[in-house]
């Protein structure tokens, strides 16, 4: 019996050493993707982050850097999954829905966008250039009226540009 408790620790130690230096590795990937980003260098970026999330497909900070990465490179599926999986992973993360929201309205599915600033609204309701992004996402729902009355609050919560936006979407001749 000892000698099948020694094997299963050795087992269990070859396993925890495997582990950890796969941990190192994404970890490593992940500050190089950190500094492809800081460079400018977003595709390196972007594949960085994807070598790390592979490694450990349920961290947050590696689903959330490659998230953003493949927004900017407008890979909208990679980006929605990924904000997706951050706001399961996280419920109180803000920024993961302002992602969520942004990827959205890049891949122009405009009601889902409003739906993921809405929740991010909840976690930070005195946020008015949040308030004027589910106003711009409302415009392009064809929900204008709704709108209006969502850069007003944007307005009233000090948001200089939600009049700009006002101004330009508010208009009764604006198509």
């Amino acid at each position: 019996m000892k000698r099948y408790s020694f094997l299963i620790l050795i087992i269990v130690s070859l396993f925890s050493v495997q582990v950890s230096a796969q941990s190192e590795k994404a970890i490593n990937l992940y500050t190089q993707g950190n500094q492809a980003m800081q460079s400018y260098r977003y595709t390196d970026a972007f594949d960085f982050f994807n070598e790390a999330v592979k490694l450990s497909p349920n961290t947050f900070p590696f689903l959330y850097n490659r998230g953003t990465t493949a927004l900017m490179l407008h890979k909208d599926s990679i980006a929605i999954a990924d904000f997706k999986k951050c706001t399961e992973l996280d419920v109180s993360s803000k920024d993961a829905f302002i992602g969520l929201g942004d990827a959205y309205v890049d891949a122009k599915k405009y009601t889902e966008a409003v739906t993921a600033f809405e929740k991010a609204l909840i976690l930070d309701p005195k946020n008015g250039e949040l308030t004027d992004k589910k106003a711009l996402a409302l415009v392009f729902a064809d929900r204008r009226q709704d709108a209006c009355a969502t850069f007003d609050q944007a307005i009233q919560l000090g948001y200089s540009m939600a009049e700009v936006h006002k101004e330009t979407y508010c208009k009764k001749d604006y198509k």
